[in-house]
C-alpha cells in the first residue's frame, strides 16, 4: 500500500526541519543541498509508516489524505515513526558523507554496528569528531 504523498512529504519535512541544525552542524552545507528528498525519499518514509502501522497491528487502513485522522494511533507509535524517519535521515546523510570522503566507516562484528571516524579530508573541512547525537 502506498500512503498519500502529501502525508509522507509532511511527515518527512516536519522531521527534517526539526533536525536541520544538527545536519548543518556536521558540515557546512549550502542551501541548495538542503533538499529533504536527498536525505530520505518518500518511498522510504512510506515503508517506515507502513512498518510502524503493522507493528501497531492497525487494520482496515482507508486510503485518504487524512489517513492519520482515520486511524487511532498511540503516542508511542507516532514517536516511533518520527524517530525512525530521523534515524533514516541521519543514516543516509552519513552514508553520503562517507562516500564523499569526510568520514571513514567500518563494521564492528563485536558491536554488531558501524563505526565512523573523521577522515583527513573531514579534518581539513573543520570536522573534529563524530557528533555525540549520531
Amino acid at each position: 500500500m502506498k500512503m498519500p504523498d502529501v502525508l509522507l512529504s509532511n511527515l518527512r519535512d516536519m522531521v527534517f526541519e526539526r533536525n536541520i541544525e544538527k545536519i548543518k552542524s556536521i558540515l557546512e552545507i549550502s542551501p541548495d543541498e538542503l533538499n529533504p528528498e536527498d536525505f530520505v525519499t518518500l518511498d522510504e518514509v512510506n515503508l517506515i509508516v507502513l512498518e510502524s502501522l503493522e507493528e501497531e497491528d492497525v487494520k482496515d487502513i482507508e486510503e485518504s489524505e487524512h489517513i492519520l485522522y482515520s486511524i487511532s494511533l498511540s503516542a508511542n507509535t507516532l514517536k516511533s515513526i518520527f524517530y525512525k524517519i530521523k534515524t533514516r535521515i541521519f543514516t543516509n546523510y552519513m552514508s553520503k558523507l562517507v562516500s564523499r570522503g569526510y568520514f571513514e566507516c567500518a563494521f564492528s562484528e563485536e558491536d554488531n554496528d558501524f563505526i565512523f571516524s573523521v577522515s583527513e579530508k573531514g579534518k581539513e573541512h573543520g570536522i573534529e569528531k563524530i557528533p555525540e547525537w549520531l
